[in-house]
């Protein structure tokens, strides 16, 4: 049952929002003062027992451009003047922000990501790389050769039931997330070498109120 229900709920969502319209939200500006994110919150996991093989994760790739991920309405992303959450802050940016441009210098610290991005400001910073996604316009992404090939891997994937080859389609940097809807709150699965037990998950997960 577990298979069938995720299967088409990462089919459609793939489907759906993917190729729907505009990807780039209309932003209003924000005044209350903000709780500021610093690095991301430990993320929990769903898989208990695993005894994989840890290789070092690469460095997060992305493209010329950026968009902000994962923040709620209320927060504010810091950009910091170093690679470090202690440094000075240099702006904030607001909840799914996107088309930041970034200079392609990447740093990691601890256990984080960092890349700098250019601000409007005219200035550069750093931010941590967990709360960043590649932007694309809409047109750009469901032509997009490597979104075409997500979707039929995603689809073999999930008939298959090979968790392997789910850990190599899941973002080492943000793991596996699925929502139903976007009224629906987020459901995390793992991060990418703890998905590879999903098919053997026995729990039963939540996904909205439909």
């Amino acid at each position: 049952m577990f298979r069938n229900q995720i299967k088409w709920i990462l089919i459609l969502t793939l489907s759906l929002w993917a190729c729907k319209g505009n990807l780039s939200p209309q932003l209003s500006p924000v005044t209350p003062s903000p709780e500021i994110k610093e690095s991301p919150t430990p993320l929990p996991s769903p898989m208990v027992g695993l005894t994989p093989t840890l290789t070092p994760t690469p460095l997060p790739l992305f493209n010329s451009e950026v968009a902000v991920v994962f923040l709620s309405d209320e927060d504010f992303l810091a950009v910091h003047a170093k690679p470090d959450p202690t440094s000075e802050v240099i702006v904030q940016l607001e909840p799914n922000r996107t088309n930041i441009p970034v200079t392609g210098n990447y740093q990691r610290q601890g256990e984080n990501d960092w890349i700098e991005i250019s601000v409007p400001e005219g200035q550069t910073g750093w931010v941590n790389a967990q709360y960043l996604t590649t932007n694309y316009a809409a047109d750009r992404f469901c032509s997009n050769p490597e979104i075409q090939g997500l979707s039929v891997n995603i689809v073999e994937v999930f008939r298959a039931n090979d968790g392997k080859k789910l850990a190599e389609i899941v973002s080492p940097l943000h793991g596996l997330r699925v929502r139903t809807h976007w009224s629906n709150a987020e459901i995390f699965l793992g991060n990418s070498l703890e998905v590879q037990n999903l098919f053997a998950d026995t729990r039963t997960y939540t996904f909205g109120v439909d």
